[in-house]
């Protein structure tokens, strides 16, 4: 048997063995050096205080609670995880950070925080952040006060009450005394933070006016080794003292200001040692870009080493530099240069992107590099705002007209477009979502006109393709707006998710409107588009589950079998054949959508009207034929409708003769007899046949038809619809111009009745 003693030091050794083990496979973070444990510890009292105050925002109706909870409980977990790291290096010394200074720095982190949820438009609103805002700085103003960063501010007492009747004078409050001036105040005074920086940037515009004065009127009584060393030496000295006032003095904020100077003078440096002929003339390429690499370097490290995002955007601007010098230097066509700054600009975009998930799926994770994913971010907008409206309008102006410059123009509004949805999504943006919108349609524009003018020669050597064509792009583009804004309405009930869906909902529609419109003025482009919008209204049905808008799709349908028409010079009679079939083809679908009874109805009711619009277009050209023909195909489709709707497995139709009210058994059988007697008529007289005695003779056995129908219909226990005597009175009619018709149509009349 093992003593206690013995057992718990053999516990203690496997289980430091298995932490090392676990440390070395990756599956454990390495313990806490001391540096890190106290950066461990400021960050476990800045996530406490960071639950705290979200949890008070959330309580005083400042916050919204899903996204504020969602910052809770992953601090909560970030907090838990760090207190069992710190857990596990007791033997080191952490200072307790409960000094005013510390608490100072927690409000600026608290101020970071509420400014990430404002971003992310997680506030209820402006007057909520206002609120918020105002009371960390109440308490930042009381413990600047205290420190003796900034003068306390005297107010008045105002009294509660005032006598509005009487003017009686009001005695002047009196005035504070004034505190005793002691030596402790004075050093408090000189020492503060605010004359420090007052005098650090006086030095700093003394020392870079004394440098001026040297350069302008002394430079050239120097050899080119002391002017050079005097330049480097003048930009050292910056990086020196930021170094000094940041890290001895305790002086961030001065000292990252002296840092920031001396990265800006660094390419200044070096291209005034260009201009004093440091380097030959023709070496500016390659001069350019070694300057670039050193700023990109330098600007790198600094980031990194200081953690301030100031140095952030300078290493997107000096990434941007290195790719122009670059290009620069190997030659590439300066038309390209836009395109390629637009393509850094997405990939930045998507590395910053990548930069801030992983932040936000683990708090733990303090990489470094996480403080460039913000400043890349608005570099990277900046970028594409500034390349999309320059090069559009040298387009315009007509001083860049060369083809690979119209395909990087097209390529630069594209992704610019898809940085500003990017960024729409990234910062819950409703502006940004809607300029994402509007710059769709116009890189879709430039894309086609390029390609236009391209295949224009191929395919048609007379006149090119015409702009009319642009309509068909923005008919495909609507169906992906549309899309897009349906999923984003049906994802989650997010206000800015519904924002962005209704946007993009909206501009699919007016981009229908607008193919539609503008691709009327070429009939085969009219035909083509509205064939393409008839898909696009029907993916709207499905996506939104509203039979109605099918009456749209049947109504561009026959606009795009009219246009069609039109352009093959079909006369206007001849335009009956196109509609007729379109009402073929509305039944045959209507049949087919049996089992989608909601659905089946709107399409029939356009099928019937398509029928009887194709009588239209040859009563007006006074074509008798296609006027038969068209007459004809009502009464065949009216025929069977009612035979369809004798069964019960079409609940479409019946849903639709239901608004017939009284005569919804029997509008069908009324809607094919009524034109059967017209039809026989046209026709008989079709090829100049006279309307004499035989159109009797041939309206009898149509009669006797109806007869049989109806008694069949009778016994089957339907309406026998139409009442036969109407096929009768025709009939007796015509016999009464005939010899002998009278008694011929009274026998035909009794066997009718």
């Amino acid at each position: 048997e093992i003593a206690p003693a013995v057992r718990e030091r053999l516990r203690t050794r496997y289980l430091r063995r298995r932490e090392e083990l676990e440390i070395s496979l990756g599956l454990r973070l390495p313990p806490f050096d001391p540096e890190e444990a106290r950066q461990a510890r400021w960050e476990l009292i800045c996530l406490k205080e960071l639950i705290e105050e979200a949890t008070h925002w959330v309580e005083s109706g400042w916050a919204k609670p899903e996204p504020a909870q969602g910052l809770i409980e992953r601090s909560r977990r970030a907090a838990e995880e760090l207190r069992r790291r710190l857990a596990a290096s007791p033997e080191l010394d952490i200072p307790s950070f409960d000094s005013s200074q510390d608490t100072l720095k927690m409000l600026g982190y608290l101020r970071e925080a509420l400014d990430d949820l404002h971003a992310q438009d997680s506030l209820v609103d402006e007057a909520a952040y206002a609120a918020a805002t105002a009371e960390l700085m109440a308490e930042q103003e009381e413990l600047e006060i205290e420190l003796g960063l900034r003068a306390p501010e005297l107010h008045e007492e105002v009294p509660a009450e005032l006598e509005a009747l009487t003017e009686a004078p009001t005695e002047a409050p009196a005035r504070r005394p004034r505190e005793p001036l002691t030596w402790d105040r004075l050093w408090q005074t000189l020492l503060s933070e605010r004359t420090l920086n007052a005098m650090l940037f006086l030095g700093v515009f003394l020392l870079f006016a004394s440098a001026v004065t040297l350069v302008v009127f002394n430079w050239e009584r120097f050899p080119p080794l002391v002017q050079v060393t005097f330049i480097a030496a003048f930009t050292l000295t910056f990086y020196i003292a930021g170094w000094f006032v940041r890290i001895r003095m305790g002086l961030r904020s001065s000292g990252i200001a002296l840092t920031a100077i001396g990265s800006l003078l660094v390419p200044i440096d070096f291209y005034a040692i260009y201009l004093g002929g440091g380097f030959p003339r023709e070496a500016w390429p390659q001069v350019w870009l070694g300057v670039s690499v050193l700023c990109f370097v330098a600007y790198l490290f600094t980031v990194l080493r200081i953690q301030a995002e100031f140095f952030g955007y300078l290493v997107g601007v000096a990434s941007g530099s290195l790719l122009c010098a670059t290009m620069q230097v190997t030659g590439v066509h300066t038309d390209w240069w836009s395109a390629a700054l637009s393509i850094l600009a997405l990939a930045v975009t998507l590395l910053s992107d990548r930069l801030s998930s992983k932040r936000v799926r683990d708090p733990r994770l303090h990489s470094p590099f996480t403080i460039l994913h913000r400043p890349l971010w608005h570099v990277a907008m900046t970028a594409v705002t500034a390349i999309m409206p320059l090069t559009l309008g040298w387009y315009a102006t007509g001083r860049m007209e060369g083809q690979t410059f119209r395909l990087a123009l097209a390529v630069d509004w594209w992704l610019g477009s898809v940085i500003y949805g990017l960024a729409a999504a990234r910062f819950r943006s409703r502006t940004l979502g809607l300029i994402a919108a509007v710059t769709a349609p116009v890189a879709l524009y430039l894309s086609q006109a390029l390609a236009f003018d391209q295949l224009g020669p191929v395919l048609s050597k007379v006149e090119g393709i015409r702009p009319a064509w642009h309509a068909l792009g923005w008919a495909f583009l609507a169906s992906g707006y549309l899309t897009l804004g349906r999923t984003l309405l049906t994802r989650s009930n997010d206000p800015v998710d519904q924002a962005h869906g209704r946007t993009a909902t909206g501009w699919g529609i007016g981009l229908m409107i607008l193919s539609a419109i503008w691709s009327l003025t070429e009939m085969p482009v009219a035909a083509v588009t509205h064939a393409v919008l008839v898909a696009v209204v029907v993916l709207a049905v499905r996506l939104w589950h509203r039979p109605v808008f099918l009456f749209f799709a049947s109504l561009l349908s026959l606009s795009a079998m009219t246009a069609g028409m039109a352009s093959r010079d079909f006369v206007l009679g001849q335009l009956a054949l196109g509609w007729a079939l379109l009402a073929i083809l509305h039944l045959t679908a209507a049949v087919a959508l049996k089992k989608a009874p909601s659905f089946a109805t709107p399409v029939y009711a356009a099928g019937y009207a398509c029928s009887g619009l194709s009588l239209l277009p040859p009563l007006l050209g006074n074509d008798q034929g296609l006027l038969t023909y068209a007459l004809g195909n009502w009464i065949a489709l009216t025929a069977w409708s009612a035979w369809l709707a004798h069964s019960d497995d079409h609940p479409g139709l019946k849903a639709l003769l239901r608004r017939a009210g009284p005569f919804q058994r029997s509008v069908l059988h009324w809607a094919t007899a009524i034109p059967l007697p017209v039809f026989l008529w046209l026709a008989w007289t079709l090829n100049d046949r006279p309307a004499d005695a035989r159109l009797g003779l041939a309206l009898m056995p149509l009669a006797w038809g109806c007869v049989a129908v109806g008694r069949w219909l009778a016994a089957d226990g339907r309406p026998f619809g139409p009442s036969t005597g109407l096929r009768t009175g025709f009939a007796q009619d015509e016999w009464q111009e005939a010899e002998g018709g009278r008694q011929i149509g009274t026998w035909w009349a009794t066997c009718a009745v």
